[in-house]
Formats: structure tokens, C-alpha cells, sequence
């Protein structure tokens, strides 16, 4: 996997090596789609341990499904941060390596030999759960080529993923501002990335950046440069204008997880007894795919309630197909904006100025904020 000139990883065929099988073609999740599939259940759901939810993106569903596969033995594929804080696939067989798996992480992942691992745990008789975006998870059906009883599949609504290497450019740019007191260099001197903290509620989530020696950057993820550009699709990888693999289950897994937007539009006012729907400490929806994933989700500790699918999906991108909803995808369907062209013509003969490229490109200027304040007026 090599980066190409906007920071994103695609496959080069080693060309000394190759003997024309054709196996990487044949197994192309984008070859030929998953028929689309009705759900059998879509839920809005809180874990019970609230501990556990603060520390999850929303609801803390995903950390049941991972502990309830770990307690019999299992393994958990997820995505976590490496040593360069990119993002990475990866497995854990402990409760203590789930926490890393925790959390929202926007940016393209690297998958290095995650699907050759699964494979060989699922053969040596192993229970797997494996979560990634929807494009991963058709990948490693594809990858595999049969299906495993002892494999459950999850997916995350995905509006798209944003460049690694616009992601690590600009955190650079961003650590060299609050690490001023830390004799470490970049990254070692990075403490901690969570780009949706929940320390002044969930629908108000914040990015958080600290550094070692005290540094400290925390903004409503709204005015997060590198958080606007991923939700206006600014800096989203081409192929995720156009993707299918998200809508309707055509990535073939087993549950859906997502953040549960809109929950007092999607669940009867009559259910909404219980305050954790509405205390914004999070709340995921899981859609469940399939009777393998209803059998997992079945006697985990949480408080789930019936909504309606149709709502849900009108509710959050991430599960819908076609090009973004947002600004920065192009006019015609599955192309990018002349706005995103124009950005990364800068960033490649600047990347020491992706911050300020970012913020010029998705922050609208003082006049507009003034006209935007009194039209709400």
C-alpha cells in the first residue's frame, strides 16, 4: 500500500512478483455488490455501565459485542492509533487492548495484515469479531471467501474517509503549537488524540489534542478545521463519493453501528422514559443484518428500543449511498468539488500550511458568522 500524492493508500502490484493469478482482482469488493438486505431490527441502545458509555463515541455498544466475543475466548479486529498516531487495524485477545479500539478514529485506516490474521484465527477454530468501515468489512468476505459460524461481522456508518497524510501533516502542525514545554519530538511527544470527547456532552463532542509537558487543545468539534473538512468532504478519499458498500447492508455484515442522532425522532415519545436516551451521554443505533448478529447482540447488558429504519437512515450519512451530503461534493453524483481540487493543489506545494489551508477552506469568514447570527436572530 503506498501513499499517492493526496496522502492516501492505494495497492501497487509488485510487478517482479506478480504472476497474473488475477486473485486481487477477482476478490475486489467492487467487482459486484452485496444485494441490498431489509434489516431484521434497528435499535436505539445505551450500555448499562455508564462508565463504559463516557468512554465510547456513543452508546458503548461496540464495547459489549468486543467483551462478550473476549470472555469466551475470542479475538477483536478494530481500528487503533500506532506509534505515528495513523490509524491502524488491528486485533486484541484482552480486555486491557479493547481500550485502544475505543472511540472514533476519521481516518483512512491501514489494514496491514489484519485480514491474513483473522483468516488464520477463524482456521484454528478461534470466535472473531472483526469492525471496520463497510468497504473492509466486503473486503474481508471477499478476502476469505466463505463464511465462518464463528465470524461476526460489524461495520460503522461511514461518511467517507479522510487522508492519512493530510492527517498527519496537520497534526504536526498542531502538536508544534502546544508542545512548546515537551522535549520530545513529533510524534513521540503526542499523549493523547480523542476526536470525540464527551466531557461536555455528546451532541457537543469536542477533539482533544495533548501533548506530554502539559499542552492542551480542546475545541467543539464543529470548529475543528480537521473535523469540518472530514464532515464536508473536503478531504475524503474520491472513491467515497460514489460508495455503495454502506447503504442497506450491501457490505454483508452482521450489525451496523452508528451514532444515534435524532433518537427522540426515531424512538415514540412513550418510549422515552428511561433518561440515558436523553441525557447526552450517547446513544448508538445498531441495525442488525442478520441472525448471527441478532445472537450476539441477545442478553448483553444494555437498554435497547425499537426505531424506525427508514427515520434512521434519513438521520445519518454514513448510512446512506451517493456522493456526501455535504458542500464539498461535487455537483454530479460520486465527484468530488472544484473546492477539494483547488485544496489539495495547495496542500501539495505547501503541506507545511495544511492548517491554515484547512480553515481558510471550511470556516466561513467573520462577515459570513456575522450574517449567519442575524439571520438566526
Amino acid at each position: 500500500m503506498v501513499p499517492d500524492e493526496e496522502g492516501f493508500l492505494y495497492p501497487r502490484v509488485d510487478t517482479t512478483s506478480c504472476i497474473d493469478c488475477g486473485r486481487c482482482e477477482d476478490v475486489c469488493p467492487e467487482q459486484e455488490h452485496s444485494a441490498p438486505r431489509r434489516p431484521l431490527q434497528t435499535l436505539a441502545a445505551v450500555c448499562e455501565d455508564e462508565a463504559l458509555r463516557l468512554q465510547s463515541s456513543s452508546g458503548g455498544i461496540f464495547s459489549l459485542l468486543a467483551q462478550a466475543v473476549l470472555a469466551r475466548g475470542g479475538v477483536v479486529f478494530g481500528a487503533r492509533f500506532d506509534e505515528s498516531w495513523q490509524v491502524v487495524i488491528d486485533h486484541t485477545e484482552t480486555l486491557e487492548g479493547l481500550a485502544a479500539f475505543r472511540g472514533s478514529k476519521y481516518v483512512q485506516a491501514a489494514m496491514g495484515r489484519a485480514y491474513a490474521d483473522c483468516a488464520a484465527f477463524l482456521k484454528a477454530g478461534r470466535e472473531v469479531l472483526f469492525t471496520g468501515t463497510p468497504c473492509q468489512i466486503a473486503g474481508l468476505k471477499a478476502f476469505l471467501g466463505c463464511d465462518y459460524p464463528r465470524l461476526t461481522l460489524v461495520d460503522v456508518a461511514c461518511v467517507g474517509v479522510p487522508s492519512p497524510g493530510v492527517w498527519q501533516d496537520y497534526l504536526r502542525s498542531e502538536v508544534l503549537k502546544s508542545a512548546e514545554d515537551s522535549t520530545d519530538g513529533f510524534p513521540a511527544c503526542v499523549q493523547e488524540i480523542c476526536f470525540r470527547d464527551k466531557s461536555q456532552g455528546w451532541k457537543d463532542s469536542r477533539f482533544v489534542l495533548k501533548t506530554k509537558g502539559g499542552g492542551e487543545q480542546s475545541m467543539p468539534r464543529y470548529k475543528n478545521p480537521f473535523f469540518q473538512a472530514l464532515n464536508t468532504g473536503l478531504i475524503t478519499r474520491p472513491g467515497c463519493y460514489s460508495c455503495q458498500l454502506k447503504s442497506q447492508g450491501r457490505s454483508g455484515s452482521d450489525l451496523t453501528l452508528a451514532d444515534c442522532w435524532g433518537v427522540e425522532q426515531l424512538v415514540p415519545s412513550s418510549h422515552l422514559n428511561d433518561s440515558r436516551f436523553q441525557d447526552d451521554k450517547g446513544v448508538s443505533l445498531v441495525v442488525v443484518r442478520s441472525e448471527k448478529g441478532a445472537s450476539l447482540l441477545k442478553d448483553l447488558p444494555l437498554v435497547g428500543l425499537e426505531c424506525n429504519y427508514e427515520k434512521a437512515l434519513a438521520l445519518n450519512a454514513g448510512l446512506r449511498a451517493g456522493p456526501h451530503a455535504a458542500p464539498h461534493a461535487g455537483p454530479r453524483a460520486g465527484a468530488p468539488s472544484k473546492a477539494r481540487e483547488a485544496f489539495f493543489h495547495a496542500y501539495q506545494a505547501d503541506k507545511t500550511q495544511v492548517g491554515s489551508l484547512l480553515k481558510k477552506a471550511v470556516m466561513p469568514p467573520l462577515y459570513q458568522k456575522i450574517l449567519n447570527k442575524l439571520r438566526s436572530l
